[in-house]
Parts: C-alpha cells; sequence; structure tokens
C-alpha cells in the first residue's frame, strides 16, 4: 500500500478522487481524512479581548509617568 495526498471539496458528503489516481484504484482504498482546526471559542475574557480588542471612542492609554506615579 501506498500513499497519494491531494485536495478536494466535499459535495454532499462525498470526496471526488483526481482522474490521475481513478485507474490506479483496484478494490479498495484506506481513507484518512485530515480536518482544519476551527477557532477554538475561549471564555477567557482576556484571551477574548486580545483577540478581538473592543474600540472606545476617545480611548488614551495612561501615559509612563501616569503608571508609574508614586
Amino acid at each position: 500500500m501506498y500513499a497519494v495526498e491531494f485536495e478536494t471539496q466535499i459535495t454532499n458528503g462525498k470526496i471526488e478522487i483526481p482522474n490521475e489516481y481513478q485507474l490506479q484504484l483496484i478494490d479498495s482504498v484506506r481513507v484518512i481524512i485530515l480536518m482544519r482546526d476551527r477557532k477554538r471559542s475561549s471564555n477567557n475574557f482576556i484571551e477574548q479581548l486580545i483577540a478581538s480588542p473592543k474600540a472606545i471612542e476617545d480611548f488614551k492609554p495612561l501615559t509612563r509617568d501616569l503608571i508609574y506615579d508614586e
């Protein structure tokens, strides 16, 4: 058994084998499906803000002097 690799679209739950490989098929094949990861939704508020920062009108970040003011 040997492996070939190709990308294809799924249509009505079926994948189409490219013509270049169809003539080489005999009885059966072993199929391994590699799926792309979907973005994981996070319940962590900080991770959500880093991924999708909120726009705040007239926002001005603190200056270094204000941050370290004693």
